[in-house]
């Protein structure tokens, strides 16, 4: 799902958008900080089995 939305929105936006460190990818800058939409990378099955051994 991720890679299609990715896909949609880079046709839709273009260049207008900005990829930040934790791979989030901000879309359609409306000024002042602030941009109309995000897409987020899922996580990885051994970040979810981490996450879950550390809560037991």
């Amino acid at each position: 799902m991720f890679e299609f939305l990715n896909q949609e929105l880079n046709e839709f936006y273009g260049e207008d958008k900005k990829k930040l460190r934790t791979n989030t990818i901000l879309y359609g800058h409306l000024g002042e900080g602030r941009w109309h939409t995000h897409l987020q990378p899922p996580l990885s099955s051994e970040s979810i089995a981490q996450f879950e051994a550390d809560l037991k």
